[in-house]
């Protein structure tokens, strides 16, 4: 789970100045810039959502998953949090070392047929293991042609790198939000 904390920066611009003391403890302002940020998050996660799998595989909705786990979980005059409830999603931002929680290796996809699929979901004669001299294990197919077709790839753990677009970007993040503040201040007497 990644939490995000919005806090108004003590370095604020000329206009934000002149109402530093509404700003620095208004729980509206606070909720309003919070729910602002929700929504950047949710739109960029919709938009990671469209973009086709790198691999060519089909889809699994991964982004879908993350937008859905997204929401502003408080506010307070000086803070607004926005939880991204979903542990994966640290992996995306920061990259991570993958190892199995359970058994001895990760099953890794190798064809769109068992992408999003565990090894368990296969019928259990569907499914061979194949040691291979040097290399890592593969589970595979074999047809009644005896064609093999390796399905996946077996590895003690896997280094999946951070994602440059994991979040959006700075300036787009606080541009957005800043305008949901603009309209907040717009609507106040100064």
């Amino acid at each position: 789970m990644l939490k995000l904390n919005v806090n108004v920066p003590t370095d604020l611009s000329e206009l934000a100045r002149r109402i530093q003391d509404k700003v620095r403890a208004n729980p509206e302002l606070m909720a309003a810039v919070g729910s602002a940020a929700e929504i950047t998050l949710r739109s960029h996660f919709e938009t990671l959502n469209r973009r086709p799998n790198k691999r060519g595989f089909h889809k699994t909705n991964f982004w879908a998953k993350i937008e859905s786990a997204t929401s502003m979980t408080s506010s307070s005059a000086k803070t607004a949090t926005v939880t991204i409830a979903d542990d994966r999603f640290g992996a995306k931002v920061s990259g991570a070392v993958i190892t199995p929680k359970s058994g001895k290796a990760l099953a890794i996809p190798l064809t769109d047929e068992a992408y999003g699929k565990w090894p368990a979901q296969w019928d259990k004669a569907a499914l061979q293991l194949i040691p291979r001299k040097g290399k890592p294990p593969i589970l595979a197919t074999i047809d009644d042609n005896d064609e093999i077709r390796a399905q996946y790839v077996l590895l003690r753990r896997v280094t999946t790198p951070a994602d440059p677009d994991a979040l959006p970007s700075e300036h787009s993040f606080w541009e957005h939000v800043l305008d949901e503040a603009d309209e907040y201040f717009k609507s106040m007497e100064l």
